[in-house]
């Protein structure tokens, strides 16, 4: 029997792959991506909570945000109701290339889903956030401890 552990591993590896080929930009590795989506989302959104999404430590969400700021694709700047907080928005930049980084979601989404029927991406969406939602209460369990 396949490992599951390992089947979502090596798929994530293909995703990530696929991102950073669909991308004409060397210096902007796959998991950026999510940084980008995320701000895009929660304009103004802090770096921890930024961490807190992309299940990431702060210190690493810190140094990542640092590089995509040094390259002009966010703006950083200080909570005024505590200065020791940073709030994130999407430069002009950064704005440019969420549309691209949507398509290219959309592109793998596709192609990974293209490989069920129409009725089996029903059942198994369902069940993937199923196994999401249990992972992420497990983890927040964990934290809580």
């Amino acid at each position: 029997m396949t490992s599951i552990v390992r089947s979502i591993t090596t798929l994530s590896r293909i995703i990530r792959y696929r991102r950073e080929t669909s991308l004409s930009l060397q210096e902007f590795p796959a998991f950026w991506h999510n940084y980008l989506l995320t701000i895009h989302r929660h304009p103004g959104i802090s770096q921890d909570q930024i961490a807190k999404r992309l299940l990431v430590d702060k210190s690493n969400a810190a140094r990542q945000l640092g590089k995509l700021a040094q390259l002009g694709y966010i703006i950083r700047t200080t909570d005024e109701s505590d200065a020791r907080r940073y709030n994130v928005t999407l430069s002009e930049r950064g704005e440019a290339l969420i549309p691209k980084l949507r398509d290219i979601h959309d592109q793998v989404e596709k192609v990974l889903l293209s490989a069920l029927t129409l009725d089996e991406q029903e059942a198994f969406l369902p069940l993937l956030e199923k196994v999401l939602d249990k992972a992420k209460t497990e983890l927040a369990q964990r934290e809580e401890e």
